[in-house]
């Protein structure tokens, strides 16, 4: 009876372990960036990508390298501090509300999308990536792929 009482009890707090890591990782699954002061109007762009088949097996093929997200003004690509290098995080980019355009860059892949932003709305985009495509470089290898962005319904800030 006790070695049973005691198995419950190992199990229990294994359960309770592995409840508290998954939450943990649910929570770092979104990286903010924003340096943007407190006291002015802002809205946020949200770049990810899904599980698809087709971003896990390119993200092995470079080694677990993903792409990037950088601000583009002017003619000029602007890289944003701090930028994550896994394709499972979430980039959250804050911004004044008005229009912005972005580009995600991946070896020579690098399609740009223009946004209007509001305030207090989180605006979605989707990189959808698909073997087979074009051809692209990353370092010294070639790459057959298509990357899309796709802009999805703006909601307000807080309730995604």
């Amino acid at each position: 009876m006790k070695r049973i009482q005691v198995a419950v009890l190992l199990f229990m707090m294994a359960l309770i372990t592995s409840f508290i890591v998954g939450c943990a990782g649910f929570q770092s699954d979104v990286r903010t960036f924003d340096t943007l002061p407190d006291n002015i109007p802002k809205g946020y762009v949200e770049f990810y990508s899904d599980e698809s088949e087709d971003v896990v097996e390119l993200s092995k093929n470079i080694g677990g390298g993903t792409w990037s997200v950088y601000q583009y003004e002017d003619g000029i690509r602007k890289e944003i501090e701090g930028m994550v290098w896994d394709w499972r995080t979430k980039r959250r980019i804050a911004v004044r509300p008005g229009r912005h355009t972005f580009m995600v860059g991946f070896g020579s892949a690098d399609p740009k999308v223009t946004v209007e932003v509001n305030k207090d709305m989180l605006l979605p985009v989707r990189v959808i990536i698909d073997l087979g495509g074009k051809r692209y470089r990353y370092q010294e290898t070639t790459y057959y792929f298509d990357m899309e962005l796709r802009v999805e319904d703006a909601i307000p800030f807080g309730k995604q």
